[in-house]
């Protein structure tokens, strides 16, 4: 399945369970997940655009040839992206729906198995800024699986941390933070997990 394909699939997941909350609110929800998924579109085209200009690595395992690859790649990302802020990718409006699919995800049947995901995952304490590189100090923790399925799917190249209570989209190979949602996981939960 393509991945532009695979990001439609997953925004239909969510509308579907979200049906229960009324029509008038799925179609809102279906207009801010559609522009949440024009928005990630166009980064990645923004980021297929910088990968383009720089020469693809050997099959090599070399950590310093790796690094710098991606140094590379970070490094026409953040000149192409020089003005981004946080809520470029987050909006106010999609910022409060991934809240409330957190929320409702936290509630339901599935939340004592996120909840217990991260209760024994190492504690996330950092400090993340956009389009800058993901703090190396601070540890890739894991989403939890019943919680992922919840927000909409992303490219291979994107994917969701959580640093304190922040969501953050992160730009994997360049290791960027994209964007941030303050406060997106309630304190309960994150508190309870450190």
């Amino acid at each position: 399945m393509r991945k532009g394909a695979s990001l439609v699939c997953g925004v239909g997941l969510i509308l579907f369970s979200l049906l229960a909350s009324g029509q008038q609110a799925v179609n809102q929800n279906s207009v801010i997940l559609a522009d949440f998924s024009r928005r990630v579109t166009e980064y990645v085209k923004l980021r297929k655009a910088a990968d383009a200009g720089i020469p693809a690595s050997k099959q090599s395992n070399s950590p310093q040839e790796i690094a710098q690859r991606e140094h590379s790649v970070a490094e026409k990302i953040q000149s192409a992206r020089a003005q981004a802020k946080q809520g470029d990718i987050f909006s106010p409006q999609i910022a409060d729906l991934f809240r409330q699919l957190i929320r409702q995800s936290l509630k339901a049947e599935q939340g004592k198995q996120i909840h217990q995901s991260l209760r024994h995952s190492e504690p996330v304490r950092g400090t993340a800024q956009v389009n800058r590189p993901y703090p190396r100090a601070v540890p890739l923790q894991s989403m939890p699986p019943t919680l992922l399925k919840n927000l909409p799917e992303l490219p291979q190249s994107l994917d969701y941390r959580i640093i304190n209570h922040d969501l953050i989209l992160r730009d994997v190979e360049a290791n960027l933070v994209i964007d941030i949602i303050p406060e997106a996981m309630p304190s309960q939960h994150v508190n309870a997990a450190q």
